[in-house]
């Protein structure tokens, strides 16, 4: 039988969601612990991926199950690490994927400009210098407009097509605690898509990167020269539906 795990990680002591060879990976550590409660191999299928620091605070997999092995799954937070829980365990119907069956995933961005040790590890810092917060969520907003994201991609080639629908955008700045949250919501995302946009985004702030030429980029008029990439443990995927 198929069940859905539903989960949370920090990503940060990962190389991201997907297993790899030779570097630790969120799906290699539950596999693993799966594997050892159950005594035999076993795969966990993710509803996508997430790159090395990213973090989710809701993430689903699915596995296919003998139903006398349930008992023994849902003591996988006992052995799983404390960057690592299972939040559930449902059964689904025996088709049900959870990557291809996901209509719309939202990630949030975290940032703050003043060094923070409670929430370095899931928030990305930036320097102090002046950033022009009021182009920053003009830029961001202007995001919804957009349909082909292929200047933001990291690798065009894995994908048929790079059409994303952005669904829902959240820009929310708060002067007191020195902090940015952005939140996207789009029926799917491609590699690097965020981490890209927001990258631009604190380069339009600071003024490396003027306005009309990063519409030009986002409406595919104009080619990218140069490419700013944000840092990655400010990025949390944070909603699945389905």
């Amino acid at each position: 039988m198929r069940y859905f795990l539903e989960m949370a990680y920090k990503g940060t002591n990962y190389r991201g969601w997907q297993r790899q060879k030779f570097v630790p990976s969120v799906q290699q550590t539950i596999e693993e612990k799966i594997i050892q409660l159950l005594r035999r191999d076993i795969y966990i299928h993710g509803c996508g991926r997430t790159d090395a620091g990213v973090h989710a605070s809701q993430f689903f997999a699915h596995i296919d199950l003998e139903l006398h092995e349930l008992e023994k799954i849902e003591r996988l937070n006992m052995v799983l690490p404390n960057d690592i829980v299972i939040k559930d365990i449902f059964k689904v119907e025996a088709n049900k994927s959870a990557q291809l069956d996901a209509v719309s995933r939202a990630y949030q961005y975290n940032i703050h400009f003043h060094k923070n040790p409670f929430i370095t590890l899931t928030s990305a810092l930036y320097d102090h210098r002046d950033y022009d917060l009021e182009k920053m969520e003009k830029a961001f907003y202007l995001i919804g407009e957009a349909t082909d994201f292929f200047q933001f991609c990291k690798t065009v080639k894995n994908y048929k097509t790079t059409d994303c629908k952005i669904f829902d955008l959240t820009f929310n700045k708060s002067a007191t605690s020195n902090t940015i949250h952005l939140k996207i919501k789009a029926n799917r995302f491609l590699r690097g898509m965020i981490r890209y946009l927001v990258g631009d985004l604190l380069a339009l702030g600071t003024g490396r990167l003027k306005l009309e030429k990063w519409e030009g980029t986002l409406q595919n008029k104009q080619e990218r020269k140069e490419k700013f990439l944000a840092h990655p443990q400010g990025l949390s995927l944070i909603e699945v539906k389905y």
